[in-house]
């Protein structure tokens, strides 16, 4: 299980995945964070080919919908944490250590996250958006 999962659904996003995917890796090296990218795809142009050769994890949906995108790279992902962000570069993911370390210090202080069951639909890792 990898540290952290960058989840990000993506619909037509070939003009900005790359981006995306290169800044989270940016972020996964200079932070020493052993994570893994998600991209759970619904396009028709180029985006889940643009995301293989850069080295994410592209799963294609079986339902189409902004929430299933989510729902369904969820489900692949293997990280203890979840970092949910869209592949149109507008989120900020310089921020992924930041949104991080809270959780880190809890776990550092003895506390756990409470995890439940996707099944139930319910979140079964920490998520962070």
């Amino acid at each position: 299980m990898t540290e952290v999962a960058v989840v990000i659904p993506t619909k037509n996003e070939e003009a900005s995945i790359g981006i995306c995917i290169e800044k989270i890796q940016r972020v996964f090296a200079e932070h020493h964070i052993d994570g893994e990218i998600v991209v759970a795809d619904n396009s028709t142009d180029r985006t889940p080919e643009t995301a293989k050769r850069l080295g994410a994890l592209v799963v294609v949906l079986d339902e189409h919908g902004y929430g299933n995108a989510y729902r369904f790279g969820f489900a692949q992902a293997s990280g203890g944490c979840i970092v949910m962000g869209d592949g149109d570069n507008t989120y900020d993911f310089m921020d992924i250590p930041g949104l991080l370390e809270p959780l880190k210090r809890r776990v550092r202080h003895g506390l756990t996250l409470i995890d439940t069951d996707l099944k139930n639909k319910h979140l079964n890792r920490g998520v962070v958006t």
